[in-house]
């Protein structure tokens, strides 16, 4: 009988320990299960967070180009604006020259009657 309760004990104890092993590889694996299961949902967010930041970036990409081509055109607008602007310079030194030159004239000429109406008068 005693060899009966502890033939008993030990099955008892062995039944315990194979359960006890068992429950805690199931332990193990649902909490490995776990674990994957976060890290493919952190991964499953970290793409959507890679897709909107490549779309930001898409579109920072085409604001650049916006910007360089209004710069193009604003500077080729410039350019012709300055070259418009030099024209006119020139334009506007030729006629001072010529009025210059039609001012030195005419003070010549004046000079000239002055002098005529001086000698007119002591005649």
């Amino acid at each position: 009988m005693r060899n009966v309760a502890i033939a008993t004990v030990l099955l008892f104890l062995g039944a315990g320990t194979v359960i006890t092993l068992s429950g805690c590889r199931e332990e193990s694996g649902g909490a490995t299960l776990r674990r994957a299961r976060l890290v493919g949902n952190e991964n499953i967010e970290l793409k959507k967070e890679i897709e909107l930041r490549d779309k930001e970036i898409e579109r920072q990409k085409q604001l650049v180009e916006q910007c360089r081509a209004q710069s193009a055109k604003d500077n080729e607008l410039s350019g012709d604006n300055t070259i418009k602007m030099l024209k006119h310079l020139a334009e506007s030194a030729k006629q001072v020259d010529s009025l210059t030159t039609e001012n030195t004239q005419l003070k010549e000429k004046i000079k000239e009657l002055e002098a005529k109406l001086a000698s007119q008068q002591e005649k």
